[in-house]
């Protein structure tokens, strides 16, 4: 049953990748909130689809599952990849010309967002049991407990 595979508890690793990346992501929702009613006269209540993503995320550091993770990690990967692409095909265009601030912003948002994805991704909840950098492949033998005769 490869499907209980997906929502069978995981220990909790790197709670704190989940807290960060839903403090961001939840400043991000507000401010675009507030810019999409200041120029489209959107209504709050239309905005609720952004409350998604922080919903899967406090259901992921509650109960941890490799379908919580793959609901979290692939979709802030596409979009940190799609913005990379798009900051650096328009980075010598006329449109950062006199929004340099913005420019910024958004490099800083996708560096960190592209952080959050490379610990997620070292997180995840479904990682083989190799070594990590610098741990031997070879178990550890036990001292032997005789001593050896003199010669």
């Amino acid at each position: 049953m490869k499907i209980f595979a997906l929502i069978k508890r995981r220990p909790r690793q790197g709670i704190w990748l989940y807290v960060c990346l839903a403090l961001v992501y939840s400043f991000m929702a507000l401010w675009y909130a507030e810019e999409a009613g200041f120029h489209s006269g959107i209504q709050v209540h239309q905005l609720w689809p952004l409350l998604v993503p922080l919903f899967i995320i406090a259901t992921h550091i509650a109960y941890p599952t490799v379908l919580t993770w793959v609901l979290i990690f692939f979709p802030f990967a596409a979009y940190s990849s799609v913005g990379l692409y798009y900051l650096i095909r328009n980075a010598f265009g006329a449109q950062w010309e006199y929004d340099l601030s913005g420019f910024i912003l958004g490099i800083i948002v996708i560096i960190f967002f592209a952080c959050i994805c490379y610990g997620l991704y070292r997180y995840r909840p479904f990682k083989s049991s190799t070594p990590r950098r610098g741990g031997s492949a070879l178990p550890i033998a036990a001292p032997d407990s005789g001593t050896a005769p003199l010669t």
